[in-house]
């Protein structure tokens, strides 16, 4: 599947400045790279890509990661007025690791009582037959947003990072480069972008196997739950303030 890299790790040699900081039992990493954008990293408190302490002892983390992240999507909003926001759940929701953004969009309410969220869950090409970034841009065109959130599962090189990190960038998502090269077909949207998601795979060169494959964790069904649920809390904390 085309899963995205974490814009920590691809961006890692084109960083100009970053700093971390603790928000409750998290730490925050905030970067800025060269073609201008932001990312914010969320982990675990004193964990960094060369701590291997597994993924236990993380229910801390897990209780406060959601406001950390809302701290963080704000930030990047920046209490701009939104009359129009469409949020976009990438991925295969027939394949639990790809299922991210889908349960994200399924816990948040659209229309109605919220008539300025529009959601949509594109699917992929290889069960539409219709590139993902087409539908989205053939949306985009109806409905004219003027912000855009899309979330997705992320890949990531560092096992520690699995389903215990969070990403926020304002740049769009870039579906492949995680594992087989990308397809950017989300890089000119018509209006901000905000991309958000949890890294939940892991290629199988990155643990050393000179294998094209690709793991994720035992407890996958929970990750993403989990990660979900933090995920659209942050949406909907952070919109509720700007809307």
């Amino acid at each position: 599947m085309k899963y995205s890299i974490l814009e920590c790790e691809a961006a890692q040699y084109s960083v100009l400045k970053g700093k971390k900081e603790p928000i409750g039992s998290c730490e925050v990493t905030s970067a800025q790279s060269k073609d201008g954008s932001t990312c914010y990293t969320v982990m675990p408190k004193g964990r960094d890509k060369t701590v291997r302490g597994g993924r236990d002892n993380l229910s801390d983390f897990y209780a406060q990661a959601g406001e950390a992240l809302a701290t963080c999507l704000a930030r990047l909003i920046k209490k701009k007025k939104y009359k129009q926001v469409l949020i976009v759940g990438l991925g295969n929701r027939g394949m639990t690791a790809d299922a991210l953004g889908n349960k994200v969009i399924s816990k948040i309410d659209a229309g109605g009582n919220s008539p300025h969220i529009s959601l949509i869950a594109p699917q992929v090409s290889i069960a539409t037959g219709i590139d993902s970034s087409d539908v989205v841009h053939g949306v985009i065109g109806r409905i004219k947003p003027d912000l855009i959130i899309l979330t997705d599962t992320l890949a990531t090189a560092y096992y520690d990072r699995l389903g215990a990190c969070y990403q926020v960038v304002d740049k769009a998502i870039v579906p492949g480069s995680g594992v087989s090269g990308g397809n950017g077909g989300y890089a000119n949207l018509s209006a901000p972008v905000i991309s958000i998601g949890a890294p939940l795979v892991i290629t199988a060169r990155a643990l050393g196997l000179d294998i094209d494959d690709a793991f994720t964790p035992a407890d996958i069904d929970l990750c993403v739950e989990r990660c979900g649920n933090d995920i659209a809390y942050a949406i909907k904390k952070s919109l509720g303030k700007v809307c």
